[in-house]
């Protein structure tokens, strides 16, 4: 993980917790978080779009969330019920 300008990266967050998504990013270098997450709404703690927003900005990495590129609704479902 290098963070240089031509790098896509991913990561998740379940399992993790804030601090240490956060301190993974940096230590990639990493200047924009594109969350593509349909709602981009956590029950865990710091991972809501306004809060991961902030952390992100006093860190200096700037947030953009692309709700095109979530799950849709019907694949959430499907997810909910088992079906995939």
């Amino acid at each position: 993980m290098g963070g240089q300008a031509n790098e896509v990266l991913t990561i998740g967050y379940e399992g993790g917790t804030i601090v240490a998504v956060l301190r993974s990013l940096q230590e990639a270098h990493v200047g924009l978080l594109i969350d593509v997450r349909a709602l981009p709404q956590s029950r865990k703690p710091g991972f809501s779009k306004r809060q991961l927003a902030a952390a992100l900005r006093e860190r200096g990495i700037r947030y953009v969330h692309l709700q095109a590129l979530g799950t849709p609704k019907p694949g959430r479902d499907a997810v909910r019920a088992g079906n995939v």
